[in-house]
């Protein structure tokens, strides 16, 4: 057993440099998009994608139980799906229902009931 966790401590670690370069690359592309995209379809697609990487990086946060971080992610998520996607789109419902689930961890059940009922 004790052959493993030097294992284990490897992959944590690369799963921890995987993210904070996730991280960045997002922080990046969004810099590019907000600072002087123009209307239509790349921009509509950009932001969709973008989106999706957040909440990516917002829902792994969650499972591995980095609530703070998975907030910040998934927020921006959600903001981008709101404003390319709507409010009733099953991508957006994903979103909110993250956002649940890292209130549940936290212990939070009124706030998690608010973003299950969105």
């Amino acid at each position: 057993m004790a052959a493993i966790e030097p294992h284990v401590t490897e992959a944590a670690q690369e799963y921890a440099a995987t993210i904070t370069y996730a991280e960045a690359a997002a922080t990046e592309a969004a810099a590019l998009l907000e600072g002087g995209a123009t209307a239509g379809p790349d921009t509509i697609d950009e932001g969709i994608l973008l989106a999706s990487v957040w909440y990516a990086l917002g829902e792994s946060c969650w499972r591995t139980g980095q609530n703070d971080k998975a907030h910040e992610f998934l927020a921006k998520s959600l903001r981008l799906r709101r404003q390319f996607l709507s409010e009733n789109h099953p991508d957006t419902a994903r979103t909110y229902n993250c956002i649940g689930a890292v209130y549940k961890n936290q212990g939070d059940t009124d706030k998690a009931l608010e973003f299950y009922a969105q």
